[in-house]
């Protein structure tokens, strides 16, 4: 992991306290380029005559596919390069990483190929880069431009200020008020940071399941012990971005993240963990993961899309045959009404209930 950067401009400053009794937020990253593939796994690749890859998309309506590069012959790509694949037209972009479980999603609409590519990451950290990939007219893919993670948090920083008051925690964009924490890990840390106790930078994603591309960032909190920040009760940011041809970047409206199913769930029969939701950060979809009480786990494929009146989703059971229901959340309680089922050991119509852990 590279090395952690405590930094902040004077501007930052000047923008964010004032009169108004908030501090700035600060960022972590500082200013570099994307890592080149290593010179001798470029040698390696372009003298192989075996490439070894791992699927990352395949969009098969529009006959695309991107795909992470393992080895060149023997030689380990050390988790450098992407190939692209237009109607059997291969590309090999070498610059972008594949570690990290890198995300793609094809635009039919506007043509851009977005591609996620992990920057960093550790313990704790995990930053992104984004990629705006086109083709040309023989279908060979070629970088357009890029979002670098340092130029996101230096369009966000300055918009982020926050309030403290013992274990208070106060956070606010372009001035509005969007969330307050209660942080109990204060009094043994020694309180908030007395400098700047809000940073961001470590945490910073990026979801392309829209028609727009989305930052995620996550705050984290510094306390006056300790270098490592605390991001345990600090809520999800995520924003709109434009990416202009030249590089520019531009973000809409800060807010607070909102997925309500995400998380893992008990049956509230048998208090089994059994069910878990996650986001879905390449269409915008969730996954469901769900296994009942004394049966098989039939739900490891499931995909779901919010509707206006719940989370429907399709997946395979225990014997190989469609199933589907629909979530609908009240609360902390979360309720599976199986809408579509042919298996036997559960009926359409069934419900489940969950509680989050």
């Amino acid at each position: 992991m590279k090395k952690r950067i405590w930094m902040m401009s004077c501007a930052v400053a000047l923008l964010t306290a004032g009169c108004t009794g908030r501090q700035a937020v600060r960022g972590t990253l500082e200013q570099q380029e994307a890592e080149a593939m290593p010179t001798n796994v470029a040698q390696a690749l372009e003298q192989a005559t075996k490439v070894s890859m791992h699927s990352v998309m395949y969009d098969s309506v529009n006959s695309i596919s991107v795909w992470g590069l393992d080895k060149a012959d023997q030689t380990p790509t050390e988790g450098f390069g992407m190939m692209v694949m237009k109607g059997g037209k291969k590309t090999t972009l070498p610059t972008i990483r594949n570690t990290r479980e890198p995300l793609a999603r094809y635009d039919a609409k506007t043509g851009d190929l977005w591609i996620t590519s992990s920057e960093m990451e550790g313990t704790g950290v995990q930053v992104e880069r984004l990629y705006k990939v086109r083709f040309r007219d023989d279908s060979t893919a070629y970088i357009a431009a890029q979002i670098a993670p340092y130029d996101v948090q230096q369009a966000l920083a300055p918009r982020l200020s926050y309030t403290t008051d013992e274990q208070l925690l106060t956070l606010y964009a372009d001035g509005e008020q969007i969330a307050t924490i209660k942080d109990q890990m204060t009094d043994s840390m020694g309180g908030f940071d007395d400098e700047s106790a809000v940073w961001i930078g470590e945490q910073l994603m990026f979801d392309i399941g829209g028609e727009s591309p989305k930052v995620i960032v996550v705050p984290g909190v510094k306390y006056t012990t300790g270098l490592v920040l605390n991001y345990e009760q600090m809520p999800t940011l995520t924003t709109t971005l434009t990416l202009a041809d030249d590089g520019t970047v531009s973000a809409g409206d800060i807010k607070k993240l909102y997925l309500p199913y995400v998380g893992s769930y008990v049956d509230v029969e048998n208090n089994e963990p059994c069910l878990d939701i996650t986001y879905r950060r390449q269409d915008g979809k969730y996954n469901v993961d769900m296994s009942l009480f004394r049966m098989t786990t039939f739900l490891d494929d499931g995909i779901g899309t919010v509707s206006d009146v719940g989370l429907d989703y399709t997946a395979t059971d225990g014997e190989g045959l469609p199933i589907g229901g629909r979530i609908i959340l009240q609360g902390d309680t979360l309720t599976v009404t199986f809408t579509d089922s042919q298996w036997d050991r559960i009926r359409k119509g069934q419900k489940v209930s969950f509680v989050k852990q």
